[in-house]
């Protein structure tokens, strides 16, 4: 798959991989969608901000199916 800012893209997990993740991506222009399961009061304010200014969408505290209707690829962050 070629990346670029057509592509929307989920990311699994808002970890240390996934945040690495997103940032690559959202430097490439796509679409970001985030999902994570920690309840959000747990992500950092840093986390937040991030999520606020560059994800089209995020969720926290489980994940749902929500986003995955919308997007070309998912990227399941290890840890």
């Amino acid at each position: 798959m070629v990346v670029s800012e057509k592509n929307s893209i989920l990311i699994i997990g808002f970890g240390v991989s996934g945040r690495a993740a997103a940032h690559f991506f959202s430097e490439k222009g796509c679409k970001i969608f985030v999902s994570d399961s920690r309840d959000e009061s747990r992500l950092s304010s840093d986390e937040r901000a991030f999520l606020q200014k560059w994800c089209h969408g995020f969720e926290c505290g489980g994940h749902s199916s929500r986003f995955l209707e919308d997007v070309d690829a998912v990227f399941i962050s290890p840890g």
